[in-house]
């Protein structure tokens, strides 16, 4: 037997095929096409490992990739690794710690060669996992944002967006890690409720046995307090304004001041203000020029500007000793117990303080307006639209972005500074030098000082889209790709990274970077929980691969994407999915066995099924497109699904079944199936292309070269009422015989109410499918008959003593009790404007078919239940 029929007759057996067509899937797509179509893929961290959520996001991409090459297009789809600046020195600082290094005591150029030769040895270790699952990525053009072209296009984005004067250092408020010693953005603040105290104590007035009464979750702060603000409006304070109290603390004298920021509900109505720790105490002290005191060292211990003996601890064992210190004072009045919210660093779990630092920051203000404004033309298109208030809610709300780091792996800032303060952006120290003479009309005074932090990871990323083909450089790849057509990410990263891409963009470029936004949801576990190693409910999508296949991944995830709620997987989920893998396989086997020539497009419609399935197919065709065309990858997915397990396989080929086996030669009907099979298997090729490829390489060794989206056009539109009356009627008896508990085995007769060419025409294909034995009319027959009134027909069957009408009166009881339940659901639902309004087309449509479906079941079961 040859490889072909060893195939063909063999089971489906997933691991086989992939190792088989991987290499030849994975290859370059199209680059024919005069019209371009581009997609900005999301770089996974160079420390990844691939998790279910790299598998949704690149599966959905991959579809529209591969969907867009059949259709003819050229596409692009860089792939590529993001360098994670803090995760990834932090990897590495441990690795090298288990080792026996520590990282500590290496120099900074020592520990970032450590760190490139980690990169070297594992860094695209993520890549080859997502080949594994198909992806049709332009391989040859693998990005890594420290890449030196990339480098490159960070420090023009910097030094173009300086001399703007958009990007500026102050010493100010920001988020600090004392862990991983850096400053970090707001959003990589994550906040967590936990049970704390809340410390209430005396401040004395100067020169007076009166006193203010403050709160606070964090007393060992009060080193650093420079006001006891009030509200002007309080009555109770308006004669100490102006006054001040004695911080006994550091036995400094400080003011009391009127500020609205106090609020008379709460507490004392009286707030300590310690501007150098507290970000709302921040702007207090801005407002009323206060001093501004760090009492934290970088490390999170107490500093200089604290007493002797609390220098060198840390924050909680200054808590203890301070609390010591205010009972022995007898200036501690209570401790409560509180919720309090704790800001945390989302990569090493550590408290974040608040602390005075040199930083730089970009000014995003006039860019988010830009962004904003886009979105609000249309001229970038969320889908669904309902995440632009996302979108909106942040930018309209936006500050000044921290853009420094205080780590060693990353792009250097690009700043070059002279000993008498005076700075230069540039690409290097030659070219530094050159912008020097040129700005100040001088040589600077000795060596130029490169600027030692880093940029935010985001910096490098915000730039993704066009530097990755070309920026700032000119090029046709920038030309032809970009805006690119479209971003896929789940809504987690709206703030993170879609909106700066976009304010980037249209700030460096003067363009859009993609035409359309397609978020997706999110994995969970079985419960609905967020997967973590915690919580020991993390699936590996490899492991999944291994039992189920990368086709059964794959049309599982593109299957259960929803706008509305997220995708809830166990480790059985997929058994679905892998079915139909093999009823895929098994309905090919039915069609090569009967077919052994290949298909063509000269299709003669001389059945009435034939002409249904095709007219089916067309349908599907023209849907399939419409539904990836408006991002419904996962209704492109259902159409796939329910055309070929109920259209081809329950009712096509049952039929021709029959009619192969009582006319081998019907040559019309096995082109049709034939051709169909071929074209189906190329519409699931973007979603499937593992077992698409296996199947459509029987017929055609050179399959990739002939993988071109099907014509509608040879297929058409003809009328279908023949097989609409088939259909009607051996759903009718199936219906009737399970309402009347009739066996499926069982012959029966059958009548209706007049002589029925159509019906006894086709009397061998009914046998079958109806499990029938004869049709006969009721024309002057006397028999007691229980029946069933369909669209086309009246069917009935004799009811005869062998019936247990009993049986069948409580089991149609039953039944009736559940579909009223569903009917009255639905109804309920569709009455609900709330669900009208915020459903999915698709979720109403089904609602408004479940309504109908049941409104007719009840109507048949009570018309039986009244025969009976």
């Amino acid at each position: 037997m040859d490889e072909e029929k060893e195939n063909l007759f063999s089971n489906y057996n997933p691991k086989r095929i992939e190792e088989e067509w991987l290499d030849t899937i994975i290859s370059e797509n199209n680059t024919d096409g005069t019209d371009f179509y581009s997609i900005a893929i999301p770089p996974p961290n160079v420390t990844g490992n691939l998790h279910l959520g790299h598998a949704l996001n690149s599966t959905i991409q991959d579809v529209l990739i591969k969907y867009n090459s059949l259709i003819g297009l050229n596409v692009r789809w860089t792939p590529g690794t993001d360098h994670a600046g803090i995760a990834t020195q932090l990897l590495v600082e441990k690795a090298l710690n288990n080792e026996g290094v520590d990282s500590s005591k290496l120099s900074n150029d020592q520990l970032i060669d450590k760190i490139w030769d980690w990169k070297q040895k594992n860094g695209n270790k993520i890549l080859e996992q997502l080949k594994k699952l198909g992806l049709s990525c332009n391989w040859s053009k693998v990005k890594f944002t420290l890449d030196d072209d990339m480098t490159y296009a960070v420090n023009t984005a910097f030094i173009t967006l300086y001399n703007k004067g958009l990007i500026y250092k102050e010493k100010t408020l920001i988020n600090w890690d004392s862990k991983l010693k850096t400053a970090i953005s707001d959003l990589e603040v994550i906040s967590e409720e936990k049970k704390g105290k809340l410390y209430s104590f005396k401040y004395q007035l100067v020169d007076s046995n009166d006193n203010i009464i403050v709160s606070t979750t964090r007393p060992e702060t009060m080193f650093g307090d420079t006001a006891i603000a009030v509200n002007p409006n309080d009555n109770r304070y308006k004669s100490y304004i102006g006054k001040k109290v004695i911080n006994v603390f550091n036995k400094k004298h400080i003011p009391v001041i009127a500020d609205e920021y106090a609020d008379m509900e709460k507490g004392s109505g009286a707030v300590k203000i310690t501007p150098g720790h507290d970000f709302n105490d921040f702007e207090v002290a801005k407002r009323h020029d206060l001093e501004m005191i760090n009492i934290l060292n970088d490390n999170g211990t107490l500093n200089e500007n604290t007493p002797d003996e609390y220098q060198g601890l840390s924050v909680l064992e200054a808590r203890d000793k301070l609390l010591n210190f205010m009972q022995e004072a007898n200036i501690l009045v209570s401790i409560d117990d509180v919720i309090n919210t704790i800001p945390k660093g989302d990569r090493s779990g550590e408290v974040i303080e608040p602390l005075l630092k040199d930083q730089w920051f970009l000014n995003v203000k006039g860019m988010a307006e830009k962004s904003i404004k886009a979105v609000e033309d249309e001229q970038i298109i969320f889908k669904p639209k309902f995440w632009e208030n996302t979108y909106f809610e942040w930018l309209k709300n936006i500050k000044p972005w921290c853009i420094s780091r205080q780590i060693l792996w990353g792009h250097q800032i690009p700043i070059w500074t002279c000993k008498n303060g005076n700075s230069i952006a540039a690409y290097n120290e030659e070219d530094a030098k050159e912008k020097y003479f040129n700005k100040f009309n001088k040589n600077p005074e000795g060596p130029l000082k490169r600027e030692t932090d880093v940029l935010d990871t985001w910096f490098s990323s915000g730039l993704w889209p066009f530097s990755t083909l070309g920026w700032p450089g000119k090029s046709n790849e920038l030309n032809n790709f970009f805006p690119t057509t479209i971003l896929v990410t789940g809504f987690d990263i709206i703030f993170f990274w879609v909106s700066r891409m976009i304010m980037m963009s249209l700030e460096l470029t003067n363009q859009i970077p993609f035409k359309t936004i397609y978020i997706h949801n999110l994995i969970r576990d079985s419960k609905g929980q967020k997967m973590s190693k915690t919580k020991g409910n993390v699936i590996d999508p490899l492991d999944l691969i291994k039992q189920f296949g990368t086709d059964s991944l794959r049309f599982f995830l593109t299957s259960n994407i929803s706008p509305h709620s997220d995708i809830k997987l166990a480790k059985n989920s997929l058994e679905p999915a892998r079915n139909f893998m093999n009823k895929i396989w098994n309905a090919n086997k039915f069609v090569k066995f009967h077919t052994k020539e290949k298909p063509n497009n000269d299709l003669k419609l001389n059945k009435f099924y034939d002409t249904w399935i095709v007219n089916s197919f067309s349908e599907l065709i023209e849907s399939y497109q419409i539904a990836i065309n408006n991002c419904e990858i996962e209704k492109a997915s259902s159409l796939l699904y329910k055309f070929f397990w109920d259209d081809f396989c329950d009712w096509y080929i049952e039929i021709v079944k029959v009619e192969f086996e009582s006319n081998p030669k019907s040559e019309d009907s096995k082109n049709v199936i034939c051709t169909i099979l071929n074209d189906f298997l190329i519409l699931l090729y973007p979603f499937c292309p593992f077992i698409s490829s296996e199947i459509l390489s029987f017929h055609n060794k050179n399959m990739r070269e002939n993988l071109t989206f099907p014509e509608n056009s040879k297929y058409g539109r003809s009328s279908t009422i023949d097989f609409e009356r088939f259909q009607d009627f051996v759903v009718a008896v199936r219906s009737l015989r399970k309402n009347l508990l009739i066996p499926p085995q069982d012959k029966i007769k059958v009548y209706v109410d007049d002589e029925d060419n159509f019906l006894n025409r086709n009397i061998q294909f009914l046998k079958k499918l109806a499990g029938i034995n004869e049709i006969i009319s009721t024309i002057n027959l006397k028999v007691r008959l229980v029946t069933n009134i369909s669209k086309f027909y009246k069917v009935s069957f004799e009811l005869n003593d062998s019936m247990n009408v009993k049986e069948q009166k409580a089991k149609l009881l039953k039944d009736l009790d559940t579909i009223k339940k569903d009917f009255k659901r639905s109804d309920a639902k569709l009455k609900n404007k709330k669900f009208i309004d915020s459903a999915p087309e698709d979720v109403v449509q089904r609602e408004k078919r479940i309504l109908l479906e049941s409104k007719r079941s009840i109507s048949n079961i009570e018309s039986i239940l009244d025969q009976l």
